[in-house]
């Protein structure tokens, strides 16, 4: 940290003009102590400046653009290092700048006697630019008469170099860390890497408790107990997911192979989504699908078998439920699951975008929001292209908003596919709904109409 010295000119009762130095951390302090001045001594007016030594130099025969790196490398540094630096730089320019600083020097050492309070050794250089000049015009001959016309640019340097006195901080002791302390600077460090990388909000997650609710319902009061049930749950899931895929491959008589390019569909029962209850140690889950017979099987003999499967592996009783999704295309999981699989097939991305889109406003949706990012249709650069039809307003909370990610493993990479669906505004009370439809026709009857 550092004093600055800034220079108060001031008018006294009598009208006499004549100046104090005042050194401060900025301009800001130095005014606050010269206003305190001015009541002090009953001043009649005083103007604060920073106070500099100030050296030209006019009409120099250099591009002010040969100057500029030069005066870039000592801005800010202290007077005796900035001319050390130009000393050693092997240029014209820096001749002539070397030649200004050492002026200025001789100027602050000659007015030492009237500015006793400054000190010649903690000078720096304040500000430093350089500006353009006036051309010199000259004309070189050619053949046959002819001419070509140079330009020798001349520039002008103004240098200021103010004082500046170092302070030394006092040294406080840091308590020792406790393991409180620990924890919450952990916290503090995990919260910054996580929560301020990126500024989007999952649409669910910000309307949980509101018109969306959690696919995980239980409740664990220890916080052991409640990280292994979220580790347990998240298992469980995959579980289900891979072993009806597994069962369907059986049943179409293909081998099961690890990246086989025969099956390439992890969802091929088309599940939206597995809700997971506990009650001690048993289970309830229920299966949302738009083909629960798949799921189910000829007089439910895949459910008991998935039972069984689930019992042996997590040691646990389970019940299952199945229920089927009335509208596939009012799910934001399954319209980008059938986008997905269609860019895998080769079939133009625009053309499965639309087609989705259109689907879903023909079901009831009041609005759909459809992206894709990657390579797509093999260009070499990756692209992001979207499709929105009707309105997808995010940031109002009772909006019912259906959000889903899915990805298409193509020839060419991985290709992103993002679906939002607007199903339309959800309500506590039949008062708020009746107030929200009264404000719509206001805006309807404040629009202007189409002659």
């Amino acid at each position: 940290m550092y004093l600055y010295t800034y220079k108060v000119v001031y008018k006294d009762k009598d009208d006499n003009e004549n100046f104090e130095l005042i050194k401060a951390k900025d301009l800001k302090e130095a005014r606050r102590i010269a206003h305190q001045k001015f009541w002090d001594n009953k001043w009649k007016s005083f103007k604060v400046s920073p106070f500099t030594f100030n050296g030209f130099a006019r009409y120099l025969r250099t591009s002010y653009k040969k100057l500029k790196p030069i005066l870039d490398l000592i801005r800010n540094k202290s007077l005796d290092e900035a001319i050390n630096i130009v000393a050693f730089i092997p240029r014209k320019a820096a001749r002539m700048i070397e030649k200004l600083l050492l002026s200025v020097k001789a100027n602050a050492e000659y007015l030492s006697d009237k500015y006793k309070d400054v000190d010649i050794n903690n000078l720096f250089v304040y500000e430093v630019f350089a500006n353009k000049g006036p051309y010199i015009k000259r004309w070189d001959t050619k053949a046959r008469g002819s001419g070509t016309r140079i330009l020798k640019h001349i520039s002008h340097i103004t240098l200021k170099v103010s004082e500046r006195t170092k302070i030394k901080k006092k040294k406080i002791k840091e308590p020792k860390e406790t393991k409180e302390s620990k924890k919450v600077n952990y916290f503090l460090r995990f919260f910054r890497e996580v929560f301020f990388l990126g500024q989007k909000v999952h649409p669910k997650a910000l309307r949980l408790g509101i018109n969306k609710y959690w696919d995980s319902i239980w409740f664990f009061p220890k916080k052991k107990d409640y990280q292994a049930a979220v580790i347990e749950d998240n298992k469980i899931r995959k579980f289900i997911f891979t072993y009806i895929r597994k069962s369907i491959i059986k049943k179409m008589g293909l081998k099961i192979k690890e990246g086989s390019a025969k099956f390439k569909d992890p969802n091929p029962a088309s599940i939206e989504k597995i809700i997971i209850g506990r009650k001690s140690n048993n289970l309830h889950i229920t299966i949302y699908t738009s083909k629960p017979a798949i799921v189910i099987g000829k007089r439910g003999s895949d459910i008991e078998a998935l039972k069984q499967a689930i019992f042996k592996e997590f040691n646990k009783e389970v019940v299952i439920e199945v229920k089927e999704v009335e509208h596939p295309d009012l799910s934001a999981k399954l319209v980008a699951h059938s986008i997905a699989r269609q860019l895998e097939q080769r079939v133009s991305f625009r053309r499965a975008m639309r087609a989705a889109a259109i689907r879903v406003i023909r079901v009831g949706a009041q609005g759909v929001r459809v992206e894709v990012a990657g390579r797509l249709d093999g260009a070499e650069l990756a692209r992001r292209e979207r499709i929105i039809l009707g309105k997808v307003p995010l940031q109002t909370l009772m909006a019912d908003i259906d959000y889903a990610l899915d990805e298409a493993m193509t020839k060419w990479g991985v290709i992103g596919v993002k679906v939002w669906i607007y199903k339309g505004m959800t309500f506590k009370d039949e008062e708020t709904k009746k107030q929200f439809e009264v404000l719509e026709k206001l805006k309807l009857a404040s629009m202007p109409k189409e002659i």
